[in-house]
């Protein structure tokens, strides 16, 4: 455990891959210095950069590991590169995770160009909540980039599954929640996103991929109505994917799926309508 000699104060390790983007990584730490300076009396902040010659083409997860293992303060926060951390990003985090135990990690709203992210996802009080595995796994709500943890937890849970190029985090939260730790949601916005069609979220298709395949890895949820819609809407997005790939049977049996899971969605519909027009040509 990192501490300040001059008067004990925590270490936090704020892990930061990049890719290509020295403008938007310029931007994303002089955030994170304006952030350090509204608590530099009770928190000693070091950044972590992870760039193209250090490995971070290996991937977010890689270069994340990578990045933590070059520190060792008491907690890790993290950022990507083309976000920006608000000036309040750090306090009540590292004030949840000193006195809560219970708590695997601290997170919050990130603001978006179309408003912010969990606007409609989560109901989150003023004074913050605290929320489940099961919940985390119905709906991933945690923004990596407002996300702070312990650096203890995340060396027991090993990091980031590094074989994962996509949903990596999402699969490290589910992972650290297993045994019932909780996540608490603060409701002020503690980031804002940087909107690039570069990243690696941006394709749908493979983000569900990629979501479907870390909830089979990872999420312990009992196969009621609610967990089987959460899979039929994924179902649903990789059939669209699948037909236009130009494969109708194959989207066309995942579509009946989505169907049978998530009969209210209209996602699941549309893709059976795509891949039954496909398979028609």
């Amino acid at each position: 455990m990192a501490e300040r000699r001059d008067g004990g104060a925590p270490t936090v390790d704020v892990l930061v891959p990049t890719w290509r983007r020295p403008d938007k990584l310029e931007q994303a730490l002089a955030s994170i210095a304006s952030a350090a300076q509204t608590c530099s009396d009770r928190l000693l902040v070091e950044v972590y950069v992870i760039g193209e010659k250090d490995g971070s083409g290996a991937g977010p997860a890689a270069a994340r590991n990578l990045a933590a293992a070059r520190g060792n303060g008491e907690f890790i926060a993290l950022l990507d590169d083309d976000d920006r951390w608000t000036a309040g990003r750090l306090d009540n985090a590292i004030k949840i995770l000193r006195t809560n135990p219970e708590v695997a990690l601290c997170c919050g709203d990130i603001e978006m160009a179309g408003g912010r992210a969990l606007s409609g996802r989560l109901a989150v009080p003023p004074q913050g909540a605290t929320y489940s595995h099961r919940e985390l796994a119905l709906d991933c709500f945690v923004c990596a980039s407002t996300v702070t943890l312990r650096r203890a937890e995340w060396e027991q849970a090993g990091g980031m599954n590094e074989e994962l190029r996509r949903a990596e985090d999402y699969d490290l939260w589910l992972r650290m929640t297993q045994g019932g730790r909780k996540i608490y949601v603060e409701p002020a916005v503690l980031a804002h996103y940087g909107e690039q069609g570069s990243r690696l979220s941006a394709d749908l298709v493979a983000m569900a991929r990629a979501t479907r395949d870390v909830l089979n890895r990872s999420a312990s949820v009992r196969p009621d109505r609610p967990w089987r819609d959460r899979l039929g809407r994924l179902d649903a997005v990789i059939a669209h994917g699948l037909a236009l790939e130009g494969q109708p049977r194959q989207a066309r049996t995942l579509a009946l799926d989505a169907v049978r899971s998530a009969p209210k969605a209209r996602v699941a519909w549309t893709a059976l309508a795509r891949a039954l027009k496909t398979g028609f040509r």
